[in-house]
């Protein structure tokens, strides 16, 4: 007969994955197989953000004048501010494939932690330039509005 084994006892260890020792929700090996099959696209997203941003880069350095609503902000630092976001975003997703990578190797807790802290960050990261882009298009929108209907 079977000795059954009471998970909720002190002592007793819960052998189906990886457990977070400061709660009682265990990682899947499901789970971690999941996670760590996203490393090639993470990498892959990451790294081709990097190009787009020395692509961009170029484009900024050789582009001409923009026009009646040129000017230094709007033909310079407006596009650096944007690949200097693009560029942090990038690194972000490339030390996140890296920690999926360590956590392939190694599977410890604390490569799932460093993993799991990346990709809060990447995300909370994304989050907030969404809300910021969504106040700018909404401020743009109003200026235009006043703009056109001034010129009535």
């Amino acid at each position: 007969m079977e000795q059954q084994v009471n998970p909720y006892e002190t002592g007793q260890a819960h052998h189906q994955g990886h457990a977070d020792h400061s709660s009682s929700v265990p990682v899947t090996p499901v789970a971690l197989g999941a996670l760590i099959g996203t490393k090639f696209w993470v990498s892959l997203v990451g790294v081709v953000m990097l190009i787009m941003v020395a692509v961009n880069v170029l484009a900024i350095l050789f582009t001409g004048d923009s026009g009646p609503f040129g000017g230094v902000l709007v033909d310079f630092i407006i596009p650096f501010i944007m690949v200097a976001i693009q560029v942090v975003l990038a690194v972000r997703l490339v030390q996140y494939g890296t920690a999926i990578g360590r956590l392939r190797s190694g599977a410890t807790s604390q490569d799932f932690e460093r993993a799991m802290l990346i990709q809060t960050k990447f995300w909370k990261l994304l989050g907030i330039l969404c809300l910021v882009m969504i106040v700018m298009v909404i401020v743009t929108w109003v200026v235009m509005f006043f703009a056109v209907s001034a010129s009535f």
